[in-house]
């Protein structure tokens, strides 16, 4: 069977119910949950980790080891212990991406972070 419309073999289904138009509309929900996942699974959050309580002296670069295997694409605090600007201290040239990200806070602060 052929999807005239979009010019795509329908796949085969255990769904499939021998109406033309409804197979075709179950197939198109099927495919747009599919790019959905897909398109979660690249994202770099998807294979990231979450590093809990890493503790930053107000103004001090720390370097903390991501464990990630690969270079880090991004990072994010995802909960903090008082209120504080966190950044990362050599953003332009950061020093062994694939191992560590270098912090610093504005205040002394304990941050969980995601990185990906």
């Amino acid at each position: 069977m052929v999807d005239v419309h979009k010019g795509r073999p329908l796949k085969q289904s255990l769904f499939q119910t021998g109406n033309e138009e409804s197979d075709r509309a179950f197939a198109d929900v099927q495919q747009d949950i599919d790019s959905k996942f897909r398109s979660q699974q690249q994202s770099p959050f998807a294979t990231g980790r979450i590093i809990a309580k890493v503790q930053l002296a107000a103004g001090v670069s720390k370097r903390v080891a991501h464990k990630l295997g690969r270079r880090y694409v991004a990072w994010s605090v995802v909960r903090k212990s008082a209120d504080s600007g966190v950044w990362e201290s050599d953003y332009s040239q950061p020093a062994n991406p694939e191992k560590f990200i270098y912090l610093t806070a504005t205040a002394d602060v304990t941050v969980d972070i995601v990185v990906g």
